[in-house]
C-alpha cells in the first residue's frame, strides 16, 4: 500500500510538471523538443512539403510554421520551397504526426523537387519574400499567380508576369510585389506556361501579353501597332488600321508573345509620321 502512495505521487508529481506550450518551429528544433522530417511530396508548388513530427519533449506542443519559413532542399540541384500558408500542429507528449504544408518554389533556375526528396527547416533571411508569403496567406489566388508572385520577388521575374484573365482581382498583390521591388505598377501583365522536364527542369514559355495603352490624337489617325525588341528593331507588326481621335483614349493590347526569348521589348503605337506611344515591357 506505501509503495502503490509512492507511486502515485511520483506520477502526480511528473503530471504537475508536464506543461502546455505553445511555439514556432524553429523554437521548438533549437530547445530539442521536436523531431522533423520533411520531405517532398513530388513537385514545387501547392502542398507540396510532408512533415513527420514527432514530440520528444515532456510536454504537450502546439507548433506554429508561419508563412515566409522556409524548407531548404539537400540536393543543391533542387529548389528550396516557401511556406505561404500558416500551420498550427498539436502534439501530445511522445506523440508522431504527418501533415502537408502548402509552399512555392523560390528558385526558378534549379529542378523540381521528386517524391521523397529531402529538406530541413530554415528561418528566412529576405524580409521582401516573408511579406509576400504573409500576404498569400490572408488571400487566396490561382496557384499560378501565387507562384509568379514569389518568383517575381525570388528570381527578379517581371511583376507583369502575374497573370489572370480578371487582372482587377489582382491589382493588391501586383501592388504589393511592385512596393518591394521599388517598380511602378506594371500597365500590362502577360499569360505563360510551364512545363517540367523528366529531369525536373521547368521552362516557362509566354503566350500573351494585355494591356492598355492610353494615347491622344487630335484627329482620324491610320496607326500600326508594332512590337520591338531593346535594340529598336521590330520584332512583329500586330495590326494596322484606323484609330479614333480623342484626348486620353485606350486601346486595348492583347499580342500573341509565344516565341519571344526572355528580355525587354517595346510596344508602339504609330502613325507613318510620329510614334503615338510607346510602352516597355519584359518577359
Amino acid at each position: 500500500m506505501k509503495n502503490l502512495l509512492i507511486l502515485l505521487v511520483l506520477v502526480g508529481a511528473l503530471t504537475l510538471k508536464a506543461r502546455h506550450l505553445r511555439m514556432n518551429i524553429s523554437q521548438a528544433m533549437a530547445l530539442k523538443k521536436i523531431k522533423v522530417q520533411v520531405t517532398g511530396t513530388g513537385g514545387h508548388s501547392g502542398y507540396c512539403i510532408s512533415l513527420l513530427l514527432s514530440n520528444t519533449s515532456p510536454d504537450s506542443l502546439i507548433l506554429d510554421f508561419d508563412p515566409g519559413l522556409k524548407f531548404n532542399s539537400l540536393n543543391d540541384q533542387d529548389q528550396d520551397i516557401l511556406l505561404v500558408k500558416k500551420l498550427t500542429v498539436p502534439l501530445k507528449h511522445g506523440e508522431q504526426k504527418k501533415v502537408f504544408a502548402k509552399g512555392y518554389c523560390c528558385q526558378a533556375t534549379k529542378h523540381s523537387p521528386g517524391n521523397k526528396s529531402l529538406f530541413k527547416v530554415e528561418a528566412n533571411k529576405d524580409s521582401n519574400l516573408i511579406l509576400v508569403a504573409r500576404f498569400l496567406d490572408q488571400y487566396s489566388f490561382d496557384p499560378g499567380v501565387e507562384q509568379q508572385a514569389v518568383w517575381s520577388i525570388s528570381d527578379g521575374s517581371p511583376t507583369g508576369s502575374i497573370f489572370s484573365e480578371n487582372i482587377a482581382s489582382l491589382r493588391n498583390l501586383r501592388s504589393l510585389v511592385a512596393g518591394l521591388k521599388n517598380e511602378e505598377d506594371p500597365w500590362y501583365s502577360y499569360e505563360s506556361a510551364q512545363h517540367i522536364y523528366s529531369n525536373g527542369v521547368i521552362a516557362i514559355m509566354p503566350l500573351k501579353l494585355t494591356g492598355l495603352l492610353k494615347y491622344n490624337s487630335p484627329s482620324l489617325e491610320f496607326t500600326t501597332l508594332e512590337v520591338l525588341n531593346d535594340a529598336q528593331v521590330p520584332v512583329c507588326m500586330i495590326k494596322s488600321g484606323w484609330l479614333k481621335p480623342g484626348s486620353n483614349e485606350e486601346f486595348p493590347v492583347d499580342i500573341d508573345i509565344r516565341g519571344l526569348q526572355k528580355g525587354r521589348y517595346s510596344v508602339q503605337l504609330r502613325t507613318k509620321e510620329k510614334v503615338l506611344v510607346c510602352r516597355h515591357f519584359q518577359i
